[in-house]
């Protein structure tokens, strides 16, 4: 309860993930009213295949005392290990479709060919 604070307020939450040795990697903020959270965080992975161990630092910015520290350990496999990815026929034919920047990069180039046909076309009746 704090009736002097101006505004009501979110509790927020911080997951932080680092190395074991502490250099940050992923900091993600969140902000609920819900209870119970499942909440998935992604994280480009050490370039060597190996066991690594990551620091999980869950922090709240609102209350004092309830900070979890936990150790993950992961393993790393090596990316010639991974099953090839293969994209899906659909998504292979959006390639082919123009991006929206183009789409408007299109659009303009007609406008501004049309007025200059408009402005020769004066031109033509003065004289």
């Amino acid at each position: 309860h704090a009736p002097y604070f101006p505004a009501p307020k979110l509790e927020t939450w911080w997951i932080v993930v680092s190395t074991k040795d502490g250099a940050l990697i992923l900091a993600d903020k969140i902000a609920t009213r819900q209870k119970h959270i499942d909440h998935r965080v992604k994280f480009v992975a050490p370039p060597q295949a190996g066991k690594y161990v990551f620091n999980i630092d869950l922090k709240s910015a609102d209350y004092v005392g309830i900070d979890v520290k936990a150790q993950l350990p992961m393993t790393v496999v090596s990316a010639a290990n991974l099953p090839e990815y293969k994209p899906h026929q659909e998504d292979l034919d959006l390639d082919d479709e123009p991006t929206l920047f183009e789409q408007v990069m299109t659009a303009n180039a007609d406008d501004s060919s049309d007025d200059d046909d408009d402005d020769d076309d004066q031109d033509d009746q003065d004289d």
